[in-house]
């Protein structure tokens, strides 16, 4: 039977399990890490801030980059509005571009990559809503256990368990 684990604000129960709510793993959950050159205090604002790289857009990266946790809401809002955005260039790369942060994130925060690690072999499900791409898009909880009734694509939940795996053989 495969075990499905939520980590938006609510975690739906996995079969046999009490609910579980992991914060941690989403991608605004506010934490320290780095590149080697930059500081980063969320998957937010790394996401945005290679968003930003990507499509050339200097002043919006540096912007993002300059943006404090207590401002987090404009890391989403400031990489709405990078010049030159294209989406099908956008969705070709955010995947690798998430995970490239994940791997930096969990790996330089031991506290975090003992959370991730501890979801064992569990399905990790974004149980978020408004976020088609790097959340299921579900509503129901029920749902959060049945990816055909998924109205997104679940990024963030696949690229983590890419990165558990990856992590736990590190």
């Amino acid at each position: 039977m495969t075990t499905y684990t939520s980590f938006y604000c609510c975690c739906v129960p996995s079969p046999g399990m009490k609910p579980k709510v992991l914060p941690e793993l989403h991608n605004a959950f506010v934490c320290t890490f780095t590149d080697g050159t930059n500081t980063f205090h969320s998957m937010d604002q790394y996401i945005q801030w290679r968003k930003a790289v990507l499509f050339g857009d200097g002043d919006k990266a540096t912007q993002i980059l300059n943006t404090t946790p207590q401002d987090m809401s404009m890391w989403r809002v400031l990489g709405r509005k990078i010049s030159g955005f294209n989406s099908a260039t956008w969705r070709a790369a955010a995947q690798q571009i998430g995970k490239d942060g994940a791997l930096l994130k969990f790996g330089q925060n031991e506290d975090l990559k003992a959370v991730l690690l501890g979801t064992g072999g569990a399905v990790l499900v974004c149980d978020d809503f408004y976020d088609r791409y790097w959340g299921a898009g579900t509503i129901d909880s029920k749902a959060v256990n049945d990816p055909s009734k998924w109205l997104g694509f679940n990024w963030c939940g696949s690229v983590l368990m890419s990165v558990r795996a990856e992590l736990a053989t590190s």
